[in-house]
């Protein structure tokens, strides 16, 4: 089953006031989630949970992103949206960039963001008729071609 876990997601791509996109993208098992509030930066990976106190969660969230950078060549067969982080910012959050909103009156212990990142994606490019599925992960150190 690819969905019903925390980190799946469905996604279609309509453009143009199309009824039908070209593309569905069903994504599933996430290398990790990352969460953040006020106070609070949290990444879950396996079933564990390794959290951080911090003034900004957005700092945190920015550092992690930049370790997952896709191969900048050889991936020209699939099509601009391939993966990488998927999920909510709260429209509460605003706060956090704009001082002049005023100060939160929601739930302190909401989230303000949470992205699922990296795992399996499945593409249906429906012009085509072919499915791809793409597994992310990160690869350290080695040549992504090799």
């Amino acid at each position: 089953s690819l969905g019903g876990e925390a980190g799946s997601f469905l996604l279609e791509s309509v453009e143009h006031g199309e009824k039908w996109g070209r593309y569905s993208f069903v994504g599933c098992r996430p290398a990790l989630i990352a969460r953040g509030r006020r106070g609070r930066f949290e990444v879950e990976r396996g079933g564990r949970i390794e959290a951080q106190q911090v003034d900004d969660p957005w700092l945190p969230l920015r550092a992690l992103l930049a370790e997952w950078k896709p191969p900048a060549e050889g991936l020209d067969w699939l099509p601009r949206f391939w993966g990488g982080a998927v999920g909510y910012v709260a429209y509460d959050s605003v706060r956090t960039f704009e001082p002049s909103v005023g100060t939160r009156h929601d739930d302190p212990e909401a989230w303000d963001f949470a992205f699922a990142i990296g795992g399996t994606l499945i593409i249906f490019d429906d012009l085509r008729q072919r499915a791809y599925a793409v597994s992310l992960r990160r690869v350290d150190g080695h040549d992504l071609r090799e």
